[in-house]
């Protein structure tokens, strides 16, 4: 019967765990993409700067190379939308999935008292505890990127006056 106790303790855990994966995908979705369009609204009120002052320029090249350098900056950031961010919240996804399978697994157990599928249960659970997850890389590259295109792309536009 201990296996059965268990079963029953993890299985509410389970299902606080998807619970609280769900809550914790939706704050770094948001988080993501709030941060993202910030640095896309940045870069496309810099860019609309340099063009009101299109009259005054005097180096085009340096104009150029700055405006190019913030159209650059708006596709990193949708990048990092479709690439990191949206790959991150697909294992999000897989695990909230894959936590679902395992509660179905620890509740057939319970419901039929069979010992080995409750230990089946509680072995998938141990493995998929085992498992690293590292959301970090959502922010190791990508935004000092941006924020240097941004300083570089300014530089560019105020030498080309």
């Amino acid at each position: 019967m201990e296996i059965l106790e268990k079963a029953h303790k993890y299985l509410k855990i389970t299902v606080d765990m998807r619970r609280d994966f769900i809550i914790q995908a939706q704050k770094s979705a948001d988080q993501g993409l709030s941060f993202i369009k910030q640095i896309i609204t940045i870069s496309g009120v810099i860019a609309g700067f340099g063009f009101t002052a299109i009259e005054n320029i005097h180096c085009k090249n340096f104009f150029i190379f700055g405006e190019f350098f913030l159209f650059l900056n708006i596709c990193f950031g949708l990048y990092f939308i479709k690439k990191s961010w949206y790959e991150d919240f697909e294992t999000f996804k897989v695990d909230i999935k894959k936590m679902h399978s395992i509660a179905g697994i620890l509740k057939i157990g319970l419901e039929r008292k069979d010992k080995n599928k409750a230990q089946e249960g509680l072995a998938e659970l141990e493995k998929f505890a085992q498992q690293e997850r590292d959301m970090a890389k959502l922010f190791e590259f990508l935004p000092m990127t941006m924020i240097l295109l941004i300083l570089i792309s300014s530089i560019f536009i105020l030498f080309s006056i």
